[in-house]
Formats: C-alpha cells, structure tokens, sequence
C-alpha cells in the first residue's frame, strides 16, 4: 500500500513511481513559487517527461520479451519437430539392406 513516505525506488507499479515523480515536481514548485500555485502545463511536461518515458519503455521491452519468449518457444518447438522427422529418415536408412 503506497503512502506518502513511498520513494521512488520502493514504488511497486508504474502509477505509484509516475506519482512519486509528481509529487516531488509540485513540492519543488511551491518551494519555488509559493504555496498555492500551480505549475503551467509545459513546466509540468518538461519535469515529468523522464519519468513517463521510462515507464513507457519499461513496459514495451517487457512486451518485446513476452512476444520474444513465445517467438522463440515457438521456434524451439519446430526445430525440436523437424530434428525428429529428419531421425526418422536417418534411422529408416539405416535400417536399408538395398537401394
């Protein structure tokens, strides 16, 4: 269960690691202009822009590795199938006394 004392580091899902980086733009902020302000929209995307990239690319490679994991079981299995169909051939030869 998140709380305000959550960092960073300890946050356990991508909503709890985008709000901490939130939270710490707006502490800064009324830091720097007071309390009560609001930051203006582009200071707000200029500040947490890293924060959503990384989480955007943390779950595409997390995709890539699913998609990549299947694409290669998939692979093993067909290369697993068709060294057994070729044992078949080699043994059937083997067993051959005359063309």
């Amino acid at each position: 269960m998140p709380s305000d004392q959550t960092n960073y580091r300890l946050a356990e899902t991508m909503e709890e690691r985008v709000a901490v980086g939130m939270q710490k733009f707006y502490r800064l902020w009324q830091e720097a202009h007071g309390p009560g302000t609001l930051p203006d929209i582009q200071s707000c995307q200029k500040f947490i822009k890293p924060f959503v990239h990384k989480e955007a690319s943390t779950c595409a490679a997390g995709h890539l590795h699913r998609v990549h994991t299947e694409v290669t079981q998939k692979r093993d299995r067909d290369i697993a199938h068709d060294i057994m169909i070729s044992n078949a051939g080699v043994d059937e030869r083997l067993l051959m006394d005359h063309l």
